[in-house]
C-alpha cells in the first residue's frame, strides 16, 4: 500500500500541487509520453495499482460481477466497491473506458485473422491451400451448346 508523507503541505499549496498534476496529464500527447512521465514519477506498484483499478472500471461497465473481477484482477470487494461508487460520482471515467474498449475492439478488427491473411496472402498460402483441398468439391456438369445438342440428335 503506498503511503503518504507525514509531512503536511498547506490546502492552498495541495491544491496548487494537484493542479499541475491534472494539467500534466492532459498535457501528454502520445502514449509513449505518458509511459515515461509515469515510470519516471511513480513506482511500479503505483503503477500496477493505477492499472487495476482501470480494469476494475473497465470489468464493472462490461458488466462483470463481483466475484470475476476480484479472481482476476486480484483485489478485494471493498476496492471494486469504491471504484463502483466512483464511476457514479465521476462519469468522466465511464468516457474514457469507453474509449479504452473501442480502442481495444479497433485493435482486434485490424489484426484479426482474416485481414493479416489479405494482407499477406503468401504467408498463408499452405493454410489457405490446405483449406481449400478440405472443401468437399462440387462437380460442374457440362453445359453443352445448343449445336453440340442438334449433332447428338441427327445421330440417333
Amino acid at each position: 500500500m503506498t503511503k503518504v508523507s507525514r509531512f503536511k503541505v498547506k490546502r492552498d499549496i495541495l491544491d496548487w500541487f494537484m493542479g499541475n498534476l491534472w494539467r500534466a496529464f492532459t498535457l501528454v500527447d502520445t502514449k509513449n509520453e505518458m509511459e515515461g512521465m509515469l515510470r519516471a514519477l511513480l513506482s511500479r506498484n503505483e503503477i500496477v495499482m493505477l492499472a487495476k483499478r482501470i480494469q476494475i472500471a473497465k470489468m464493472l461497465t462490461e458488466g462483470y460481477d463481483y466475484r470475476t473481477i476480484r479472481n482476476t484482477v486480484h483485489v478485494t470487494d471493498p476496492t471494486i466497491a469504491k471504484i463502483s461508487l466512483n464511476l457514479d460520482d465521476y462519469p468522466e471515467v465511464l468516457s474514457v473506458v469507453n474509449k479504452l474498449h473501442d480502442e481495444e475492439e479497433n485493435l482486434k478488427n485490424k489484426y484479426d485473422s482474416t485481414s493479416l491473411r489479405k494482407r499477406y496472402p503468401s504467408y498463408y498460402a499452405l493454410d489457405t491451400l490446405i483449406e481449400s483441398l478440405s472443401k468437399p468439391s462440387r462437380k460442374r456438369s457440362r453445359k453443352t451448346s445448343l449445336f453440340t445438342n442438334r449433332a447428338n440428335t441427327n445421330k440417333l
